[in-house]
């Protein structure tokens, strides 16, 4: 699924920032230009198959690093995320 879309049917898709929980209390900040610039998924499966706690699931952030390499920065790898609890809005 598409973080956007995700976002857009949470009412938070013009916000400036979403912070994303995981079950691990691991917290990040992801800013807007990243779920407009790219098409960040929202994934829940993997080849097919439900992700679960061990896969790093039920839901993790992905970043289309092989469709979009300047996504591949420093800054972007430690939003990819899992075990995602909450997203909330930061504004």
């Amino acid at each position: 699924v598409l973080f956007r879309d995700v976002l857009k049917s949470l009412g938070l898709a013009d916000r400036d920032s979403v912070t994303l929980r995981a079950a691990d209390d691991y917290v990040q900040v992801i800013p807007h230009e990243d779920w407009t610039e790219g098409p960040l998924l929202l994934a829940t499966r993997q080849d097919g198959e439900l992700l679960t706690r061990r896969t790093q699931g039920p839901t993790r952030l992905v970043y289309p690093l092989k469709d979009f390499p300047a996504f591949d920065t420093p800054i972007r790898k430690p939003r990819w995320i899992w075990l995602i609890k909450t997203i909330e809005s930061d504004n």
